[in-house]
């Protein structure tokens, strides 16, 4: 007889957020101590595509990181163009009053931004040389 699963009496959504937490702070600590995304838009918006070329990441993941910002509600796009959310425009620019961008740079060096920059910059999976030109997530039998 098939299992017959029930609903949750409680939303199981909490514990996904603590789960998820520690990949947000290592996003956010990239984004700022990394590779300036809210310094650089302090100025004003930019098409995704300035914004990606001062970033010098490749598409895959300035994409990444630019839809990771917008979901914790730092970035947002309006007209083809990426600007700082208010939030991020008081607190994360360099040179504002109330900024805290160098509380957030205080984990930069930590092993796990560290590994997620390399892989943003590498534009190749964890553990993969920077001269490994093999694909990921290849299903065929034959290939490695």
């Amino acid at each position: 007889m098939p299992l017959k699963l029930q609903p949750p009496t409680l939303d199981p959504a909490p514990i996904f957020e603590i789960f998820r937490g520690n990949y947000a702070m290592e996003l956010l600590t990239a984004g700022v101590a990394h590779f300036g995304i809210f310094d650089r838009l302090a100025a004003g918006p930019l098409s995704k595509a300035e914004l990606q070329r001062s970033t010098e990441l490749a598409e895959r993941p300035f994409i990444v990181l630019l839809t990771g910002l917008k979901a914790l509600g730092l970035l947002e796009e309006r007209e083809g163009r990426v600007q700082s959310t208010p939030v991020a425009r008081e607190h994360l620019a360099k040179d504002q009053p109330l900024d805290v961008s160098d509380y957030i740079r205080m984990c930069a060096d930590s092993p796990g931004v560290i590994a997620l920059v390399e892989r943003m910059r590498v534009n190749k999976p964890a553990g993969v040389a920077k001269n490994d030109q093999r694909a990921a997530f290849i299903f065929k039998d034959g290939l490695e």
